[in-house]
């Protein structure tokens, strides 16, 4: 392990001051490649905090301006606190601390974005010294050299408060949209939603009692929202707002008794110009839909497991899509699933199977990368994230890439 200088850099904001980094260790990346039905995927970070007790990473986004690549998480420290963490990287191979956030408790980064003009988001929950929770969403101007809080919202009475997904517009590439999930301290939990025209300033858009949701994604019709109803009967959800409409949701689909997790692509999807993907747990399979307004069609990519099986995350483009998540295979150990469309007539194939131990967990909780990032054109370099258990039980924050092909 190398050791970097130690920086330490705080600032005081209305709720507080905020530790913004501190020891900065980049550790060696074992580089594991694999290659599966002719997709070469490589390990580029490895993340599993030596100093701590090991990392997870929840999120990634990358900049279509600067190619900079963020990835967001939490790390673990001996004495058993959880930490927000960002990790970054200009080349996508060599990934460094970019920083971390506390409030006084635990905390944790889960969702980022990165809008036209490159500006960066990251959003996760922190929780103060009198263990309230804290909504918090962080702004970068400059490539994620510097962060500012843009929001921070408190809320008294609760045990959690997750922000699950973050998205910008895809038309205006500027709006941002987070959704995510509240929890009371009875237990009830309801969803949360909010926007903001600039990046700086957010407004409530919406909070539904007994329904969590843990997607939302924009396309040329309309902003999407997946998750799942809470209760003794869960429902898959799937809701929309078509931009300028002054009703909040013009639709709200509830389908299949299971649990959509958030794995969610939507506009020019692979079949018609309005058409969303959403992909999740219905029972103990993994399931991809579409959806065409509230009309889906279930089971276009079908994988049946005990324990449960779940699709974690999305990107789809025209001709092409490709699907993260997990694949159980016992109680404890799961594998990191990733599955690829690469025709619009084509079958979903394995892509990236993978784990540091059979009998331990792997999952894949993020992606970026395709058409749009660079390097242009239709074959472009993707990035998935997310966590692998080595056989020590020690939690390690992985990033996979996979270069054209």
């Amino acid at each position: 392990m190398k050791l970097a200088s130690l920086a330490i850099l705080s600032i005081c904001l209305p709720v507080g001051c905020v530790q913004l980094d501190d020891a900065i260790a980049d550790d060696p990346v074992a580089s594991t490649s694999q290659a599966l039905n002719g997709d070469t995927w490589t390990t580029v970070d490895d993340n599993d905090y030596a100093q701590g007790n090991g990392a997870q990473n929840n999120a990634v986004t990358m900049s279509t301006t600067t190619s900079q690549v963020l990835v967001a998480g939490e790390r673990y420290e001996t004495n058993g606190a959880r930490k927000w963490i960002v990790r970054g990287s200009s080349t996508g191979t060599s990934f460094t601390l970019n920083h971390t956030l506390t409030l006084g408790g635990a905390s944790r980064a889960t969702a980022a974005t990165a809008d036209g003009a490159g500006n960066f988001f990251v959003a996760g929950e922190a929780l103060d010294a009198s263990n309230v929770p804290h909504w918090i969403i962080r702004r970068s101007t400059n490539n994620g050299q510097s962060w500012t809080t843009v929001v921070d919202r408190a809320f008294p009475g609760f045990i959690s408060a997750v922000p699950r997904s973050l998205t910008v517009d895809a038309e205006d590439r500027t709006t941002v949209w987070i959704t995510g999930q509240l929890t009371s301290a009875s237990g009830t939990s309801s969803e949360f939603t909010q926007t903001s025209a600039n990046g700086t300033s957010f407004t409530d858009w919406s909070q539904t009692a007994n329904m969590q949701m843990t997607g939302i994604c924009t396309g040329a019709d309309g902003v999407w929202e997946v998750g799942s109803t809470l209760g003794l009967s869960t429902q898959w959800v799937v809701r929309h707002h078509t931009t300028g409409a002054s009703t909040r949701w013009d639709f709200t689909s509830y389908q299949q008794t299971g649990f959509a997790t958030g794995a969610t692509a939507c506009g020019f999807g692979l079949q018609g110009t309005s058409s969303i993907f959403v992909g999740g747990e219905i029972g103990s399979s993994w399931d991809i839909a579409n959806y065409t307004g509230s009309t889906p069609t279930f089971d276009l990519d079908k994988i049946t497991a005990t324990p449960p099986t779940t699709v974690r995350g999305f990107h789809i483009a025209i001709g092409r899509g490709m699907a993260i998540g997990e694949v159980s295979s016992s109680g404890t150990a799961s594998t990191w699933r990733t599955r690829f469309l690469k025709t619009n007539d084509g079958p979903w194939t394995d892509s990236d199977d993978f784990t540091l131990s059979g009998t331990h967990h792997a999952g894949a909780y993020g992606i970026i990368g395709g058409p749009g990032f660079p390097p242009s054109g239709f074959a472009s370099v993707y990035y998935v994230v997310g966590v692998a258990v080595d056989s020590t039980g020690r939690k390690h924050g992985i990033v996979r890439r996979m270069l054209p092909q």
